[in-house]
């Protein structure tokens, strides 16, 4: 049997700074140092902080800072559900062969990517 450890709120928010620069490199394709900045501003904490809790060099997060990152990480997982959404429609569309398998994979997806969302991001 596989015991997990439950991660703590540090461990936990470091995840989501790192899930957010890495987000944001891959689709600016500028390294993550230059996009700290960018994250940082748009969720509205300090360069510095992101990059403290990126590192872990904090002893406890404050819960502000920890519910400002579970607010970006909602709205991050919202705008990805809403882009898979639309790239379903648009193959959706183009499908010819009438093979739906493949969009009811997707479905599923999506699916449990909003069951996620609704229990994690909103802890």
């Amino acid at each position: 049997m596989i015991h997990l450890k439950p991660l703590r709120d540090e461990e936990y928010a470091a995840a989501l700074v790192i899930r957010l620069e890495k987000s944001e490199a891959e689709r600016t394709g500028l390294p993550v140092s230059e996009v700290r900045p960018i994250v940082a501003r748009r969720i509205g904490l300090a360069v510095g902080t992101l990059e403290n809790i990126r590192r872990r060099r904090i002893k406890a997060i404050k819960s502000h800072v920890y519910r400002t990152l579970l607010a970006a990480a909602d709205r991050w997982l919202c705008a990805e559900i809403a882009m898979l959404e639309h790239e379903r429609t648009v193959i959706a569309a183009q499908a010819r062969d009438g093979s739906t398998r493949d969009l009811a994979e997707v479905d599923a997806h999506i699916a449990a990517a909003r069951a996620a969302l609704g229990t994690e991001a909103r802890r």
